[in-house]
């Protein structure tokens, strides 16, 4: 956004997960970051998307939309969220949770994705397909059929007497994710091997 790489596309929805730190040997500021995130929302040689789908637990998430006046719907797992996940059920296959829309929509959704940050990113999902008028009850049943993504979480399998799991975490907030949700998932010790290739933020 910030180098117009996307310069004239009309997109019909755009999606605000979070503003955590990232990107700063490029933006150098958060504030920075922040600006070129929300210009998503504002258009860029094009007009602006007809609906935005924004993560409502990320306090930046209002400012993201401020001025906006297309359609906007709410996700997350706070009360104010109009798309919303409760009752979160994890296990180390999967997650099972309690999905509630606009309209009243209530249904019990499967995942085989692993994690509240997965969670989020479901409703996110489903937050676009909702916005662009699909049908929500076929929405929800096809999550179950989503493939897992291979370094998200992905578990190595290789005969040995423990679990190895590897993630692409790289950012503070998704190794903080990543982490609490291997606690949550285990009773005993969590080792972390950690490494950051490449010129990019130390921090």
């Amino acid at each position: 956004l910030a180098q117009e790489r996307v310069y004239g596309c009309a997109f019909q929805a755009a999606v605000f997960t979070n503003l955590t730190q990232d990107h700063l040997a490029f933006h150098g500021t958060m504030a920075n970051y922040a600006a070129a995130k929300r210009q998503l929302f504002q258009g860029q040689g094009a007009a602006p998307p007809r609906a935005a789908v924004v993560n409502q637990d990320d306090p930046a998430a209002a400012e993201m939309v401020r001025g906006y006046t297309g359609r906007v719907l709410g996700y997350g797992l706070g009360p104010k969220a109009e798309l919303r996940a409760s009752g979160l059920e994890p296990s180390p296959e999967g997650m099972r949770f309690q999905l509630s829309g606009p309209e009243g929509f209530s249904r019990r959704v499967v995942s085989p994705l692993v994690g509240r940050v997965n969670v989020l990113n479901v409703l996110a999902a489903l937050g676009v397909g909702w916005v662009l008028g699909l049908d929500p009850e076929k929405l929800a049943a096809g999550v179950a059929q989503w493939p897992r993504v291979k370094g998200r979480f992905e578990r190595i399998a290789a005969g040995q007497p423990f679990t190895v799991l590897v993630d692409y975490a790289h950012t503070p907030d998704a190794l903080r994710n990543v982490l609490l949700l291997a606690r949550e998932l285990t009773r005993g010790r969590v080792r972390v091997v950690f490494g950051c290739g490449g010129d990019r933020d130390r921090g």
